[in-house]
């Protein structure tokens, strides 16, 4: 992995394309940092809601499924005249990125929920307090951190699959991960190098937010 990495960084020609390369893919690059950093979040946020449901296992069936499948089944599906307003949108993208991704959010949010602490749900559970309460005073304190890595690890996911879009992507839509994967064909090596860079930098942008986030939360807490 350091080597492929080193030569990115070293090689002369991925920097002196890199501005060109926003410049040109700033649609992708919007593109790709919209669709992984939502599709991530409507993932967490139903795997919580249905982290006690057993039934879900049987969605790791549609993570091992090839992307490209799961693409043919969503256009048989909804290539209709009255549902052009979703399959020509970013709604398809999003219902095959989250069919896709779902069983790591709710095997990830499972095992956030079961490292609560039980006597303190039971606590909880005995004081009646509101659904938003129980995950303000309790599921965040102590899981927050493990529900926020389950969010980070499908958005790296997202952020880089091209599969599973390629064929379903609407117009307008090309994420940087298929703008790399058409641009390897032509042999554009220092434009791709230069876009890979761009996504290694959306990879950790989230992890740069959250650290400058907790800093200031824990300068203002003193």
């Amino acid at each position: 992995m350091l080597l492929p990495l080193g030569h990115l960084l070293l090689d002369g020609r991925t920097w002196s394309d890199f501005p060109d390369a926003i410049r040109a893919g700033s649609r992708s690059i919007w593109n790709s940092f919209w669709f992984a950093s939502v599709a991530a979040l409507l993932v967490a946020w139903v795997g919580a809601l249905t982290s006690d449901r057993r039934g879900c296992r049987l969605a790791w069936l549609l993570f091992f499924l090839p992307g490209v499948l799961l693409g043919v089944v969503l256009i048989s599906v909804f290539n209709r005249p009255w549902l052009g307003w979703f399959y020509g949108g970013s709604g398809v993208v999003m219902a095959a990125l989250g069919l896709r991704y779902f069983a790591l959010g709710w095997e990830g949010m499972r095992l956030a929920k079961r490292s609560v602490d039980a006597d303190l749900q039971n606590v909880t559970d005995l004081s009646g307090v509101s659904g938003w309460q129980r995950w303000r005073h309790l599921f965040l304190p102590q899981a927050g951190w493990a529900m926020a890595a389950v969010w980070y690890v499908v958005y790296l996911l997202c952020l880089w699959d091209t599969e599973t879009v390629v064929l379903i992507v609407p117009p307008g839509g090309e994420t940087l991960a298929l703008r790399v994967f058409n641009l390897l064909h032509y042999g554009h090596h220092s434009q791709v190098n230069a876009l890979c860079l761009i996504l290694l930098l959306l990879a950790v942008l989230p992890l740069f937010a959250g650290a400058v986030v907790s800093f200031l939360v824990k300068r203002r807490s003193q």
